[in-house]
């Protein structure tokens, strides 16, 4: 499957969420690494690329 957001992008849920920055594709488990911040706390999470917009849900 080809990488439809490129490392660097900047991603959000499709039900909502902070921004999100693409840190990496892990091609085995068809998943996206993407990291956001809350405050000084950095947090990480794995999304599957149908879970994912690059357009802001919040201003729709």
């Amino acid at each position: 499957m080809a990488q439809k957001f490129p490392d660097g992008s900047i991603v959000w849920l499709k039900s909502g969420s902070p921004a999100m920055t693409v840190n990496t594709f892990h091609n085995p488990t068809q998943r996206y690494r993407c990291v956001w911040f809350t405050g000084d706390d950095d947090n990480y999470g794995q999304f599957y690329e149908n879970a994912l917009t690059d357009s802001d849900p919040s201003k729709n």
